[in-house]
């Protein structure tokens, strides 16, 4: 088998990363991938390896400190940025942005899934936007920490209807179920918006989840990666028509070889407004 190398800026720390495919494991170390096959008797062959990665990919994690302080508000009111990484502050502006794109479809109280960092949740509250924010676990470099409600991953822990809108903002590829989380999302609330980065090709998905790993290994987001739960292009439009769901809004920017997607739901037919960049 063969496999591009990991997608990794050149002068960049070294990777040490893991993921169980079947009975042996895929190993990533520095800008490349080995494999290590595994019999009952323990390691048996070891081979530098390209091609594609196995469907039965399993989720693996990447760990790495990086300083951070929370965000503080002088007496004047003003928010005071915290000391960021160059990835963080990279992450900061594109969540800002990000923050200013869909502030405008959100109304009445929002659910956000997934934490993060805290920056969009932070940028939606400054918008004077009501936001609850759920996860699974709390980042120690969020700059929210203990704002976020904790939950097993799977049943959103409120009543029907208890939001109007439902927020997922690049989360669903880190869930291993993300239809289960969608359907909890049509369950609690009314109106879902949805970020997303899609693949076209197998190269492109390589790239989607190496990048993701390296950015997330750097921002020191000990965030799961799982294979099977990004979305090939076409697929959640194809989820949404296929569950009665309507998009109203949509919008595409490129990004080396993937797409940064956003989806505004709603369970009820209105005209459509779309917008593609590049």
């Amino acid at each position: 088998m063969n496999l591009p190398p990991c997608f990794c800026p050149e002068n960049s720390p070294t990777l040490n990363l893991a993921f169980q495919v079947g009975d042996g494991w895929f190993t990533a170390r520095g800008v490349r991938f080995e494999v290590e096959a595994y019999t009952h008797a323990g390691p048996s062959a070891r081979d530098s390896v390209q091609g594609d990665w196995p469907a039965c990919a399993r989720p693996w994690r990447a760990t790495h400190s990086v300083p951070m302080t929370s965000a503080t508000r002088e007496p004047s009111g003003v928010i005071v940025e915290p000391p960021l990484s160059r990835i963080q502050h990279y992450i900061w502006n594109q969540e800002r942005a990000w923050a200013d794109r869909i502030s405008h479809f959100l109304f009445g109280k929002v659910l956000k899934v997934g934490n993060g960092l805290g920056y969009l949740t932070k940028f939606l509250q400054d918008a004077g936007i009501d936001v609850v924010t759920l996860d699974i676990s709390e980042s120690s470099a969020a700059v929210n920490r203990g704002a976020a409600l904790l939950y097993d991953g799977e049943v959103f822990p409120f009543k029907d209807g208890a939001f109007s809108c439902v927020v997922f903002a690049f989360v669903l590829h880190h869930t291993p179920n993300p239809l289960r989380l969608l359907e909890e999302a049509y369950r609690v609330g009314s109106r879902i918006v949805v970020l997303e980065e899609t693949y076209d090709s197998i190269f492109s998905k390589v790239d989607l989840v190496t990048r993701d790993i390296y950015v997330n290994w750097l921002a020191h987001q000990d965030a799961p990666i799982f294979w099977e739960s990004y979305f090939r292009s076409g697929a959640l439009e194809r989820y949404f028509a296929q569950n009665g769901r309507r998009v109203v809004h949509y919008y595409a920017e490129p990004k080396r070889t993937y797409w940064k997607k956003l989806y505004v739901v709603e369970p009820h037919a209105e005209p459509l407004t779309a917008s593609v960049v590049g």
